[in-house]
């Protein structure tokens, strides 16, 4: 290896070091994932306190009216019991059992397609900067 390549290889190294560090930083876990669906029960239940009249406080003058209120009650309460905290939770337990390996997965692969796509971009430039350099230099001689 000349200079070059070696401070290619050195480089390529120091890359892979920050690459990692990155992937593993921002590796979804378990964790953060029921951190996340407590943070989102705590809304639900927020949003479940401050529930709105769905007649918005009007008094229904007709049929059409009263069935547009019930309507619209029967979806608030289908929405507050599909976000009830229970449910969130359920679904972040469905959530890591079934998709967190892929989600991992996707972040090192990216990382890594990424480390590879600069390193290879970086050998190809020094390569064609040398070449350039000997084609140039048998020129002018």
């Amino acid at each position: 290896m000349n200079g070059w390549q070696r401070a290619w290889g050195v480089g390529a190294v120091l890359l892979l070091g920050l690459f990692a560090f990155d992937a593993y930083r921002r590796l979804p876990t378990a964790e953060g994932i029921r951190a996340a669906a407590m943070a989102e029960a705590a809304a639900a239940q927020e949003r479940g306190r401050r529930e709105v009249d769905p007649c918005q406080g009007k008094q229904p003058m007709t049929q059409f009216d009263l069935s547009m209120c019930e309507m619209k009650a029967e979806q608030a309460g289908a929405t507050n019991r599909a976000a009830s905290p229970e449910a969130i939770r359920q679904a972040a337990e469905v959530d890591i059992r079934d998709h967190l390996l892929g989600r991992q997965l996707e972040v090192a692969g990216r990382s890594a397609g990424l480390w590879l796509a600069i390193v290879v971009a970086a050998y190809a430039a020094g390569w064609a900067v040398g070449r350039g350099r000997r084609v140039l230099g048998r020129e002018k001689v």
